[in-house]
C-alpha cells in the first residue's frame, strides 16, 4: 500500500514537472484562453525534429515562421473586411497588398514578443509569436503622425532650395517624402486590418492634402526645367 501511495506521488510530482516546464501556449486551448482574437496578435509554429537539426537552428526556424503566421492573420483579417473601399482596379489593389505585405514581412511588428519551447521527450519544437493590438495600433497610429510632420518639414526645406533657384536639391528633398508616404500607407493597412477605420487614425485628408502638394511642386520643377530648355535652344 504505501509502495502503491509513494508511486502515486512521484507520477503526480513528475507531472507537474512536466507541466511548469512546458509553456501553456503550448496547448491551442490555452493559446486560445490567453490571448484571445480580441487583445492579440498571435502566429503558432511547431514541428518534429526528425533530421536531427540543432535545436537552436530549428527554434530560429519556427520563430519566423510563427512570425509568417502573426502576419498572415492580418492579411486575412483585411481582406476578409467587409468595409473595404478603394476605389482602383483589381489589379492595382492587388499591387498594393503585393508591396504592403512584402514591407510588413520585413519589418518588426510594434511589441511584438516571442517565445520558443523544444520537447526533448518528444523531439518538437515549438514557438509562438503574440503581440498585445492596443500596442500595435498606438505604435502606428503614432508612426502616421511622425512622418506627416517629417514631410511637412521636407516640404518645406524644398522651399528653401526653390527661393534660391536649386531646383536639383529641391527635387531631390521632394523626392525623399515618397519613401514616408508609402510608410504611411503601410501602416494605414495595418491599423485598417485591425478595425481602426477613422479618420483621427489615419489622417487620410491630411495625407492627401500633402501628397498632392509634394506632386504639384514636383511637376511645377519639370515645367520650369522645360521651358529654360526651350529658352536655351532657341538661343542657340
Amino acid at each position: 500500500m504505501k509502495n502503491s501511495i509513494l508511486f502515486l506521488l512521484l507520477l503526480l510530482v513528475n507531472f507537474q514537472l512536466v507541466n511548469a516546464q512546458t509553456p501553456n501556449w503550448v496547448r491551442q486551448s490555452q493559446r486560445n484562453f490567453n490571448y484571445p482574437d480580441s487583445l492579440y496578435l498571435v502566429g503558432f509554429a511547431s514541428n518534429i525534429n526528425s533530421s536531427d537539426e540543432q535545436i537552436n537552428d530549428m527554434l530560429a526556424s519556427l520563430s519566423d515562421l510563427a512570425k509568417k503566421d502573426l502576419i498572415e492573420s492580418i492579411y486575412v483579417s483585411i481582406q476578409s473586411s467587409s468595409t473595404l473601399q478603394i476605389e482602383e482596379t483589381k489589379e492595382n489593389i492587388s499591387e498594393y497588398y503585393k508591396q504592403s505585405s512584402e514591407s510588413l514581412s520585413k519589418a518588426d511588428i510594434a511589441g511584438l514578443r516571442i517565445e520558443t519551447h523544444y520537447d526533448k521527450k518528444n523531439n518538437t519544437g515549438y514557438a509562438f509569436a503574440f503581440a498585445l493590438k492596443s500596442e500595435v495600433i498606438n505604435f502606428y497610429k503614432n508612426i502616421i503622425s511622425l512622418k506627416l510632420l517629417t514631410i511637412a518639414n521636407k516640404i518645406s526645406e524644398a522651399k528653401l532650395y526653390l527661393m534660391t533657384s536649386n531646383n536639383q536639391n529641391a527635387l531631390k528633398t521632394y523626392a525623399q517624402t515618397l519613401a514616408y508616404f508609402r510608410e504611411i500607407e503601410n501602416a494605414k493597412f495595418l491599423l485598417f486590418a485591425l478595425g481602426k477605420t477613422g479618420s483621427e487614425y489615419h489622417q487620410t485628408d491630411k495625407v492627401n492634402k500633402l501628397y498632392l502638394q509634394v506632386k504639384e511642386e514636383i511637376n511645377k520643377i519639370y515645367e520650369n526645367e522645360q521651358i529654360i530648355l526651350r529658352a536655351k535652344k532657341d538661343e542657340i
